[in-house]
């Protein structure tokens, strides 16, 4: 199960809230007002003075906490009450937010907020809780309300996971007017009302982008995309009623959580081809509507690639051509088909899969597949023997993803397969034939996002023995058992060594990902058995120990392990006006990127890079060795948008391999180009 991975896996959440008129009206005015200037108000003198200093304008002493005013009129608190705006069966008990604590500074003029933004060193702090009782005569600047209660409680709420919830004084006790009146009267005169809101989903739409929907088709809840909208783990409400009219109860599915809502978005993201993202519209006093930005490629993707990966003994160069269906009969269904040869003579391979939902269950899929091929004994790992290969086989898979946290999945694999091989040895003319069959277990993870890219597997399988004689090998065994794991993980630099320049957009130069490193660690292990070569694992050339001749070496066990540094180098280039993108082939081209964290449409990389290898052989004969390869060089690569695809690296070889004349110093190009429509 492949994720798409797009320019930035980040799933955006734009909340524009229209609730509660007389209630969003304070909270707007309070958040509006940076400076609460307001006649016959405020505190007296704070460390500096109340003269406003020479070096300072109108303007910025009108924010700044020396003067004053800043902090705004003051009301007489001597306790809180706090209530929802709307009961909703699954808030918690408005008493839970009693022990919400928030820090005060206490001033001749009142209670200050004591904040990151401003410290105001030198006064001393109090942490309160919202249920505390305060003496007669206790005075909170409109400052402390804001900056001190109402970002407590939104912080709890954060805590509780609730998105676009929020708190703000009851409209009825404080007005929303420039003066912020004080409305209370009579009883309630040192009482304050806080009243906590969490916004209820009253409608769920899908929004298509992308080159999958063209034409007329509707961009708005596209029928494509029905069963998105409809298993959206957030719904309206609509209430049920029996027969007689009364209420039945039910499970309510219109109170937002982030990490629910993220986490859906992110599952629907890991189909090739698309990538989803979430938008919260207000809509009237206390709805939003959660909206579901479709993105997909289109539903057919044709590619052809070369290569200079090719043995000796077949032909250097091999090509690969074949195409992968997103939607092939539009149910998250994938369908791939692929041809591989070495020089359209010597070697040749046939693939194809198909992959889909199990019935109704969107978190298990299945996968059949089948393959054939006919390969000579130095795509195996025997450079120095003569014998050929024909083989065919199907098998079948089930996937279960039983594990999500945020961007990481974990998903269970249970599969068999199934295949034939023949071997004809053009010396002495010995034939061997068998067929296999080997189940398999195992656990796959992946994690994409934008600053880290991991992907991993590991997966027991073993065989229910057969005729391994004549395959190719002296004294093969009939049955074994192989773990094999592979692991891919992959970061940008710059996050995590200076963390805080690279969160902070305004300073574009260290706010990119370019300097991207690359790890690899991959191999089985063969429980001491000997096996047949089609089961042992190759190592040498471009996709293992790069400087070494392809599939030089081959072991029961082995390992290889990677390590890279990348350098993008398009993603230093200072952001432009999207406006002034030059066209490239007739079309908008990103040459730089657009905005703060954003990629351009190409990418030249530049990579250095050192490879390890081992190869060991069970219960070796005499003229059978263990090898090990450790290969180090650099590399350059070209992107164009998604369509092209160029690579090259130089490897050169640090350890001798006595077994192909392969000596410490000896180098060689790899070589890939890959396009894709």
């Amino acid at each position: 199960m492949s994720g798409q991975h797009g320019e930035l896996n980040v799933h955006r959440f734009e909340m524009r809230r229209v609730i509660g008129a007389a209630l969003l009206m304070v909270l707007v005015s309070m958040m509006g007002a940076t400076a609460f200037a307001q006649s016959g108000d405020g505190l007296p003198p704070l460390p500096g003075g109340t003269e406003r200093p020479a070096d300072v304008d109108d303007a910025a002493w009108s924010q700044d906490p020396r003067n004053p005013v800043y902090f705004g009129r003051s009301f007489p608190i001597e306790r809180f009450e706090i209530g929802y705006f709307e009961d909703h069966p699954q808030h918690a008990p408005i008493e839970s937010f009693l022990d919400v604590e928030f820090t005060l500074i206490p001033t001749d003029g009142g209670y200050v907020a004591a904040t990151d933004e401003f410290p105001l060193p030198g006064y001393a702090r109090e942490v309160h809780r919202l249920g505390d009782a305060f003496p007669p005569g206790t005075v909170f600047t409109l400052h402390a309300i804001q900056f001190g209660v109402l970002r407590a409680i939104g912080e709890r709420l954060e805590a509780m996971d609730l998105l676009g919830g929020f708190a703000a004084p009851s409209p009825g006790q404080i007005g929303a007017a420039n003066e912020f009146p004080d409305l209370r009267t009579g009883a309630e005169r040192d009482v304050l009302r806080i009243i906590v809101l969490n916004p209820l989903v009253s409608a769920v739409r899908t929004f298509a982008y992308g080159d999958r929907i063209t034409g007329d088709a509707p961009l708005e809840n596209n029928p494509l995309h029905d069963r998105i909208r409809m298993k959206s783990p957030f719904q309206p409400y609509q209430p049920l009623a029996d027969d007689a009219g009364m209420p039945l109860p039910s499970n309510r599915q219109d109170l937002l959580r982030r990490r629910e809502l993220n986490e859906y978005a992110l599952h629907l993201s890991r189909h090739p081809g698309r990538r989803v993202d979430v938008a919260v519209a207000g809509a009237g006093n206390t709805g939003v509507e959660l909206h579901y930005m479709v993105n997909e490629n289109k539903g057919l993707l044709l590619y052809g690639q070369v290569s200079n990966t090719g043995t000796k003994q077949t032909d250097r160069w091999r090509y690969r051509l074949g195409f992968l269906v997103n939607q092939l009969t539009n149910h998250d269904d994938l369908f791939s088909l692929d041809y591989l040869t070495a020089g359209f003579d010597a070697s040749h391979a046939l693939i194809a899969s198909y992959e889909a939902r199990l019935g109704d269950l969107d978190r298990t899929r299945y996968r059949i597949f089948g393959n054939w091929s006919e390969y000579t004994a130095s795509e195996v790992g025997f450079a120095n023997e003569v014998f050929e290969g024909r083989s065919y086989g199907a098998g079948a898979e089930v996937v279960q993803n039983f594990y999500q946290n945020d961007d990481l999945f974990l998903d269970a694999v249970l599969g068999v397969q199934w295949s034939h091989d023949k071997v004809e040895n053009r010396v002495t003319f010995t034939n061997g034939e068998t067929d296999m069959v080997s189940p398999y277990v195992g656990v796959r993870l992946e994690r994409r996002n934008d600053k880290v890219d991991t992907v991993g597997s590991l997966t027991l399988s073993w065989t229910d023995g057969g005729d391994v004689l004549g395959m190719g090998r002296l004294d093969p065994d009939e049955n074994w058992t192989i773990l094999r794991w592979d692991i891919a993980h992959s970061f940008f630099l710059e996050p995590v060594l200076n963390p805080a320049a690279w969160a902070d957009a305004s300073t574009p130069s260290s706010s990119t990902l370019a300097h991207e490193i690359a790890l690899g660690f991959r191999g089985q292990y063969a429980f001491e058995r000997r096996l047949v070569p089609q089961a042992e694992q190759v190592v040498g050339g471009f996709y293992s120990v790069r400087g070494y001749p392809e599939s030089v070496a081959a072991g029961d066990t082995a390992y290889v392990a990677t390590a890279e540094y990348r350098f993008h180098l398009p993603r230093i280039f200072t952001p432009s006006d999207p406006d002034l993108a030059r066209p490239f082939f007739g079309r908008p081209f990103r040459w730089a990127p657009q905005y703060v964290y954003t990629r351009p449409d190409w990418d030249l990389i530049l990579r250095g890079f050192v490879d390890v290898g081992q190869t060991i052989i069970s219960d070796p004969f005499s003229f059978e060795s263990d090898n090990t390869l450790v290969g180090t060089g650099v590399g350059i690569e070209l992107l164009l948008r998604q369509n092209i695809n160029l690579r090259v690296d130089w490897g050169v070889a640090l350890q001798d391999l006595e077994s192909d004349n392969v000596h410490a110093g000896s180098n060689r190009f790899h070589f890939v180009a890959t396009f894709l429509y």
